[in-house]
């Protein structure tokens, strides 16, 4: 029979089989339980990272266009402007998933932190009686079809520019503006909602820590009332807390000290299938540390 190592009682060999067998099963249902967590999970935090390029791409845009003085819908990047003159021609269009930029006839970039979009589409803006507005434009930016922001920029200087030349041009929808601007634009996305705290003391809005809460703040205290609460309080004060620990570099490593756990609780809420893992791992290893007390000995 089987004896414990240590003293006189034992189970038999068919008692210490069903129990193998027992702890196979909840492993397995474990491992099921962890798998539909993990999935659920993954699905929401890829939805979360659409949403928020799908926002970035949205104002980006609209800040780009702001200050243009020219605007042409085009279904098309080909660079179509005089390279004698000084005027710079840009041009915002999608490609693979990717939001671009493109100064005259030099290569596209792409701006940083948006890749998921499927669709970006700019159109013309008409008032109640059908009449279109000359310094207004409408556009469409998807990520997934879930994901979609309809927004409209109103570009005061190209009611300056009226006198001169035709100032908007292309009377379609299509998928790429053409727009002159006195603005030097680059490649860099906007951070829709900065932790003020946590970008002063990371350094960049973009930072995978930054991230970390910005995706716990929008999944999970923007969804009841007593973490709205807490979220529009910190808004409201943060502010200058975070302008003195951005001109404070020994702040700023205190401060990361101090966050580093809210970070570490955050992504555990946010994974929390990674401890539901380990609780699988530390109950495995009960189970093989308390059968190693026994010994199989023959009836």
């Amino acid at each position: 029979m089987l004896k414990p190592a240590l003293n006189n009682k034992g189970f038999t060999l068919i008692e210490i089989i069903v129990s193998v067998a027992l702890l196979a099963v909840l492993t397995t249902l474990g491992w099921n339980l962890f798998n539909n967590i993990y999935n659920s999970n993954k699905k929401a935090e890829e939805q979360w990272k659409a949403q928020k390029e799908c926002q970035a791409a949205a104002q980006y845009i609209t800040n780009s266009l702001r200050g243009a003085k020219f605007v042409e819908i085009r279904t098309n990047h080909d660079y179509s402007g005089n390279i004698s003159t000084a005027q710079i021609d840009y041009y915002i269009f999608m490609d693979s998933g990717r939001l671009m930029l493109q100064q005259n006839n030099a290569a596209p970039i792409a701006i940083e932190n948006i890749s998921r979009l499927t669709q970006l589409e700019f159109a013309r803006i008409q008032d109640s009686i059908g009449n279109v507005v000359e310094n207004c434009i409408q556009y469409q930016v998807a990520c997934g079809s879930n994901n979609t922001v309809i927004s409209a920029v109103k570009m005061d200087n190209m009611i300056l520019e009226r006198g001169n030349n035709q100032s908007m041009v292309g009377l379609l929808p299509g998928n790429t503006i053409h727009f002159r601007t006195d603005e030097d634009l680059q490649a860099s996305a906007v951070s829709t909602v900065d932790c003020f705290i946590a970008t002063a003391a990371y350094g960049s809005p973009f930072s995978p820590a930054v991230g970390i809460l910005q995706e716990f703040r929008d999944r999970f205290m923007l969804g009841n009332k007593w973490g709205r609460y807490f979220v529009n309080y910190y808004y409201k004060f943060s502010p200058p807390a975070a302008q003195f620990i951005k001109n404070n570099p020994r702040i700023k490593i205190v401060v990361r000290i101090f966050l580093l756990p809210l970070v570490i609780i955050a992504y555990t809420l946010l994974h929390y299938e990674y401890f539901l893992l380990l609780v699988i791992a530390v109950l495995w290893f009960i189970a093989i540390k308390f059968l190693s007390l026994f010994k199989i000995e023959s009836i």
